[in-house]
């Protein structure tokens, strides 16, 4: 084995490695993937793809991933343990798959070291490492399209996909995420515009779509015929028209986070003639595609979660940048200007400072204690960058700002929140369901509603209406101007804009609501004062239970005296909080009880 032979696989299992500490730093669950987790094991369970048992609401946009993981769950694996080891797996292949295509296509001789970059860019970028895990489908929908666009490109003689199998992945990846059937129009429609002088291409290109238009048309006939709707119920609950602003600070952030304002212009020099053109061509067809992919983000504001829907275009983003760089050096070695060359790995020391400084300062400086909608705060960090780098506190400054602007609207919420949410929130409120369902103080049979219904009805088990309607036909399909909180445009909040309506809640008899999005349960010792609830903290209209250690603080589509029974008749003790903030105490432990009241407010409220 040459020395050459001996660096190139040391180097690139070196990449590798880093890549797997990159995504082992970042391994979290999304409160939002539980969703999936509950339509996996009710198909596991026989129930069918349905949220709450007996109703056909489509709440989820990942068809393949949730069956995947009935698969998995029918074999007793727990769709919350098995998603993060698909997921890493999935990252992983799509990695060798990068690397493979990579080193097919570019490389220029046996062990070309610039086809390392690519692998190198991916390892070292945190969209990549964050979804990796969460427990959505990102990571398979990311694989199967790359895999379907690698089918499709001109590589000359040296590489050849073909047009059948690319449909085939871009099927699978669109029942894994509906934006698949926009990157395959994408994708295909663009293969048919260069190819319009060669009629046998076409043939072969509009055969093969036949294959991805009978498997997602069967998908859209399926859903229609149980769901009763043309597309998943998220996208009635979700799409609320243009959010143009929105979406061009997201994908401004992107390109801020990682510096690529100085990687990016590398790619102009592909087009300088000394770099090869059959390549040149390749490079097109991997990008040019994206472009209404992008629009199609700005357009919708974004997303939620931070870049999710833009780990797509990493590995083409990656192959770009690499080539870029190449054709960089091809023209400052044939230009024989000696300083060129010694400016180059001072270029590549600042892109590189600006790829990961954002990035790695953002997880460091991240707080501890879970708050809503967290702006980062990197140029807040005392980290010795700030303080040697020169600019690089007003740069990072930058980034703080644009995301602030970001999450007051629940666009691009980072992954420390997203972990927080679940660890400090959403877990110990379903754990807590779990136990005093067990103890009989909560039913099986009562319905709840809240928001973030991820891993609180995942766990409990108990039928939920979702209050924003992702889960729900009502909600979601409700008009926007009659949702019960008067939203101004500046107000919009992504996801989050349709509310359930009181009316509604009573129709479903719903027991208990949550006071605030999604908690239900506080500690005794820090919500109580003097055995009473502070008045800064009553809710008109709320119930308050003491159980064990904790309190229960709800409101009800139920008449007052008529919940106070039930929990008395499991002898527990209740207080409301009428319109005017007074709390009643309903039931007397000691005298096993109802306390009169001769409240007529108490007697009909609520």
């Amino acid at each position: 084995m040459t020395i050459k032979k001996t660096a190139f696989i040391i180097a690139s299992l070196l990449i590798l490695i880093l890549l797997i500490y990159h995504i082992f730093q970042y391994v979290f669950l999304t409160d939002d993937a539980f969703i999936s987790f509950r339509y996996a094991r009710n198909i596991a369970d026989g129930y069918g793809p349905v949220f709450n048992i007996g109703e056909h609401v489509e709440g989820y946009t990942n068809f393949l991933w949730v069956i995947l993981l009935a698969m998995f769950s029918l074999l007793g694996i727990h769709p919350e343990s098995m998603a993060p080891i698909l997921s890493i797996a999935c990252s992983l292949f799509l990695f060798g798959a990068v690397f493979y295509f990579n080193r097919e296509v570019f490389s220029r001789k046996p062990y070309d070291y610039f086809i390392l970059i690519a692998p190198l860019f991916l390892a070292l970028n945190r969209t990549c490492a964050v979804w990796s895990t969460g427990g959505l489908e990102t990571k398979l929908f990311s694989l199967l399209i790359f895999l379907g666009i690698i089918c499709t490109v001109r590589t000359g003689d040296k590489f050849r996909g073909g047009y059948k199998p690319a449909a085939m992945f871009f099927a699978l990846a669109s029942l894994t995420r509906p934006e698949g059937i926009l990157l395959f129009g994408s994708f295909f429609g663009y293969q048919l515009i260069v190819n319009y002088k060669n009629p046998e291409q076409i043939k072969k290109i509009l055969k093969s779509s036949l294959i991805f238009i009978i498997i997602i048309g069967s998908h859209f006939i399926f859903r229609y015929i149980y769901y009763g709707y043309p597309f998943p119920n998220t996208f009635y609950a979700k799409v609320t028209g243009a959010w143009i602003i929105s979406g061009l600070l997201y994908i401004w952030l992107f390109v801020h986070e990682y510096g690529l304002y100085l990687l990016l212009p590398a790619c102009l020099f592909l087009l300088s003639k000394k770099y090869d053109r059959e390549k040149f061509e390749t490079i097109l067809d991997l990008r040019i595609p994206f472009i209404l992919y992008i629009i199609y983000l700005i357009y919708i504001g974004g997303d939620h979660f931070e870049f999710r829907p833009l780990d797509v275009i990493l590995p083409v983003l990656a192959i770009s940048i690499q080539e870029g760089i190449r054709a960089v050096w091809i023209v400052i070695k044939s230009s024989g200007l000696k300083p060129l060359k010694y400016a180059a790995p001072i270029y590549i020391i600042i892109a590189l400072i600006l790829y990961t400084s954002t990035s790695r300062l953002s997880h460091d400086s991240f707080p501890d204690k879970y708050a809503s909608a967290i702006g980062i705060q990197t140029s807040e960090s005392d980290n010795i960058l700030l303080k040697i780098v020169p600019g690089l506190k007003a740069y990072l400054g930058v980034s703080d700002k644009i995301h602030a602007s970001l999450v007051k609207n629940f666009v691009c919420i980072r992954q420390e929140e997203h972990k927080m949410a679940l660890e400090q929130i959403f877990l110990p409120q379903a754990r807590l369901f779990e136990r005093f369902i067990d103890q009989g103080y909560i039913k099986k049979t009562e319905i709840i509603s809240l928001w973030c219904v991820g891993a609180i009805p995942y766990y409990s088990g108990l039928t939920t209406i979702d209050y924003l309607g992702l889960t729900d036909e009502h909600i979601a399909h409700r008009k926007l101007h009659d949702t019960p909180d008067k939203l101004l445009p500046f107000n919009k909040l992504m996801a989050h804009q349709k509310r359930a309506d009181r009316k509604y809640l009573k129709e479903r008899k719903v027991a208990f609501i949550s006071v605030r999005p999604a908690i239900f349960f506080f500690p005794k010792d820090e919500f109580l004062v003097n055995g009473q609830v502070p008045k800064d903290k009553r809710v008109p209209g709320s119930f308050i239970v003491p159980m064990d250690e904790y309190i229960f603080w709800f409101t009800s589509t139920f008449v007052p005296l008529d919940v106070a029974y039930v929990f008395y008749n499991r002898g527990l003790e209740i207080s409301f909080i009428d319109s005017k903030g007074e709390e009643h105490l309903f039931l007397n432990q000691e005298n096993k009880r109802p306390i009169p009241t001769g409240s007529a407010e108490i007697q009909n409220n609520n």
